[in-house]
């Protein structure tokens, strides 16, 4: 499992609030996509993390790299994965 080089919020699978994934950690599974497009995990580090074919990156709930970078907050620390304003 890849490692956080930077913070960010996520809601982790089955919660409803977001919390701080904290640098240094192992990122969640399911957070992985979003934390890659935000830039918070290397996955060059982790062999398990990058690059497969059977991962599906079109998925509607996932967050893109455009929104990351179009958005103000994404800007700011922590970084913020998934849907954090209902």
């Amino acid at each position: 499992m890849p490692i956080v080089t930077k913070p960010f919020e996520g809601v982790r699978a089955g919660e409803i609030y977001p919390v701080v994934i904290e640098a240094g950690g192992e990122c969640p599974p399911e957070l992985l996509a979003a934390a890659i497009a935000l830039g918070c995990v290397d996955v060059a580090d982790d062999p398990n993390a990058g690059g497969g074919d059977d991962t599906d990156q079109s998925e509607p709930d996932q967050v893109s790299a455009n929104d990351a970078q179009n958005d103000e907050a994404a800007a700011s620390s922590p970084k913020r994965a998934g849907k954090t304003g209902v």
